[in-house]
């Protein structure tokens, strides 16, 4: 490129800017078409962990959503543990929550409820080589009963009483619930 041309793009500022987005979109749009994602995390985080999920690459969706921030993480944790207990795994996605942590987002209180439901409803829980599981499962609701406390909602009963329906409070209000 002579100096005239770069001198002919630079003049023109507002073309510039437009032909980033047009580069960058098209660099996204190449990197996911060449199944590049470990070069897309550099670009856009979210497709990248995206594409994790189609492709069903769990463990590095959630290290790489780890390294963003909690809400992000969580979002993943929830995605993935939905995948493992329609896989009926709902052990390890009691074991996900333990690791991860158990975030009171009402969001989430349907997976919680769905785990907690399982296990109960299982056979064979009643025995010595069960304890690692119920185990788990009280740390995954001692968390949560932890992490809600700390959030510290304005009326707790409230709270308790839609996470128990797996509703958040303003959808109880609306309906009438409360």
């Amino acid at each position: 490129m002579t100096f005239s041309a770069k001198l002919q793009v630079t003049d023109r500022p507002f073309l510039c800017g437009r032909y980033e987005e047009y580069v960058d979109q098209h660099y996204k749009e190449y990197l996911k078409d060449q199944g590049k994602v470990d070069s897309l995390v550099g670009v856009d985080v979210m497709a990248a962990l995206d594409m994790y999920v189609e492709r069903e690459q769990w463990e590095k969706c959630l290290e790489t959503a780890a390294k963003q921030n909690y809400k992000v993480l969580h979002k993943y944790v929830a995605l993935y543990a939905t995948h493992l207990i329609q896989e009926g795994s709902w052990d390890k996605a009691v074991a996900l929550y333990v690791q991860h942590g158990t975030p009171a987002n009402s969001q989430n209180f349907n997976i919680y409820k769905r785990l907690f439901v399982e296990m109960v409803n299982v056979a064979g829980m009643n025995n010595a080589e069960a304890y690692s599981s119920w185990a788990d499962l009280r740390d995954l609701l001692f968390n949560l009963v932890s992490a809600a406390r700390a959030w510290q909602p304005p009326d707790s009963c409230q709270f308790w009483c839609c996470a128990a329906r797996g509703v958040s409070a303003e959808q109880s209000l609306g309906e009438g619930l409360l």
